[in-house]
């Protein structure tokens, strides 16, 4: 599924190019326009998958697709085409925390497409910057390619675990950068990874 996912949306990922005007924007996409000097993002609302299927007419996913969940990037802004789940069903929201290098931005951007138009799971993106929540996100309306601050966030991580501890959330709005993924861990970065677990409240094991 992983596969399938990334050959839909990789011809588009560097789409958010800048612009002068909105043709500058609409050679793939009709409905991307310029705006601040970058091409807007098409998948802001409706995400990835839904966004295509209905570009080539292609219902034959209907089944297993749909229109993106909201998440708390997006706030309470009514006018989203994004959908909102019910406080009663909805799953808590799954932060990742995106690296410094490109790879971990691409597997973010996988993660949160497979969880936020398939599973219905709320998926937002860490960078480590708290003044700009967005940036980083496949959904980001200006389509911005944001590289994490951190090579190995594992700060993030024990901060979402103090933050669960402590019966609080850990989402775009948490007060310190936090995050409950990374999608990327070489043999380099092991040692540190235990060590920084060793250091979380209890020692508890992260899932």
């Amino acid at each position: 599924m992983a596969i399938f996912i990334l050959a839909l949306f990789l011809p588009v990922v560097f789409s958010g190019s800048p612009c002068k005007t909105n043709e500058d924007c609409q050679g793939k996409w009709s409905t991307s326009v310029c705006d601040e000097g970058l091409c807007t993002n098409v998948f802001a609302e409706l995400g990835c998958l839904t966004t295509i299927a209905k570009d080539r007419n292609d219902d034959r996913y209907n089944d297993i697709i749909k229109p993106r969940v909201c998440n708390s990037d997006d706030g309470d802004d009514a006018s989203l085409s994004c959908r909102r789940i019910k406080e009663d069903v909805a799953f808590g929201e799954v932060r990742i925390a995106a690296a410094d290098w490109e790879s971990t931005i691409i597997n973010s951007w996988i993660y949160q497409i497979m969880l936020s138009e398939i599973l219905d799971v709320p998926t937002t993106i860490e960078t480590g910057d708290k003044e700009d929540l967005a940036g980083g996100s496949f959904y980001d309306g200006k389509n911005r390619f944001v590289i994490g601050k951190e090579s190995y966030p594992f700060e993030y991580l024990k901060e979402s675990t103090r933050l669960e501890e402590e019966g609080e959330i850990c989402n775009s709005r948490s007060e310190k950068p936090c995050a409950h993924l990374i999608t990327e861990l070489w043999d380099g970065a092991l040692k540190d990874a235990e060590q920084a677990q060793g250091e979380s409240r209890g020692g508890r094991r992260w899932n």
